[in-house]
């Protein structure tokens, strides 16, 4: 009885593990951070795929969040998963700033950076940065586009930052805005 017992729970272990179609992620991060009348909070309420409208999604971005601090800094977060296993990627982003009248007011590139994380597994990603607090005033909405995507093996990347490496980018950088 014992033995079947264990055997029924190693099943069941190995299906759930396995038959996981949801990714982990880290959740949403910045508003509790951002108070109300000195920042500026976004929270992008649907999935970013890639490439937008194919059926071959190469990865996915959820929990995306912006923060704008009127004093002049920024802060991007989300959760990406490589769809793919063993894949990687080489990335860059953009974000832009507009005012109310729908006037980009500022935009900046992320530069490529390269990308991986664990099979059924999204890894936190950060973008920080500081403008002039009078652009900061102006800001009433941002968007966040997509430079380029190379997706690739991961043993052809050339960074080591992965898992807690990410977590640790991404409460250093919620210490900084915290500071600004």
């Amino acid at each position: 009885m014992r033995t079947i017992f264990l055997l029924c729970l190693s099943l069941l272990t190995v299906g759930i593990a396995y038959g996981q179609t949801d990714y982990e992620n880290n959740g949403y991060n910045l508003k509790n951070y951002c108070e109300p009348g000195n920042c500026l909070y976004f929270k992008f309420n649907n999935d970013m795929n890639y490439p937008v409208g194919s059926t071959e999604v190469e990865w996915t971005m959820t929990n995306t969040e912006i923060a704008v601090k009127r004093a002049g800094s920024y802060l991007v977060t989300g959760d990406l998963a490589i769809i793919g296993k063993d894949m990687g990627a080489k990335l860059n982003f953009e974000v832009h700033f507009y005012d109310a009248d729908d006037q980009l007011i500022f935009k900046k590139e992320t530069g490529i950076f390269e990308f991986y994380s664990e099979p059924n597994r999204a890894e936190p990603i950060v973008f920080y940065g500081e403008f002039d607090s009078d652009i900061a005033e102006k800001v009433d909405f941002m968007d966040f586009i997509v430079i380029s995507s190379e997706v690739l093996p991961y043993y052809e990347l050339s960074s080591d930052c992965y898992g807690p490496c990410k977590d640790h980018q991404l409460n250093v950088s919620i210490k900084e805005f915290r500071k600004s």
